[in-house]
């Protein structure tokens, strides 16, 4: 019913707290993130977020859904850095910061 890639959108605009942030974060469009989002609670019969001008909040379930998908996307790193490391792959991540803005994070792969 849910999926890893669910799950990712899920954390990205928890974390990031709008539609536009989120979808940026998972490079994406921000309409397609929208659309997944309400074809996601469409799916469950239920909503996972409160939109407000100020930023969406999750829902009980929505918090339910964060707190076990942390866990399961941990893992879910855990095997894709083992994997990288076997492949001679390495996972880097650079993080971007000015004056009051968002931090943004770029993550690449690169061969060592």
């Amino acid at each position: 019913m849910i999926d890893i890639k669910d799950l990712r959108l899920i954390e990205a605009l928890y974390e990031h707290k709008t539609f536009t942030l989120a979808a940026r974060a998972l490079q994406i469009p921000q309409p397609v993130l929208s659309r997944h989002l309400m074809q996601l609670e469409r799916k469950l019969g239920r909503q996972l977020f409160i939109r407000r001008r100020s930023g969406s909040f999750p829902t009980d379930l929505g918090r339910i859904i964060i707190g076990k998908g942390r866990t399961i996307l941990s893992q879910i790193n855990e095997i894709e850095e083992t994997l990288a490391s076997i492949n001679g792959t390495k996972i880097s991540e650079i993080s971007i910061v000015s004056g009051s803005f968002t931090t943004e994070t770029i993550v690449r792969r690169q061969m060592i």
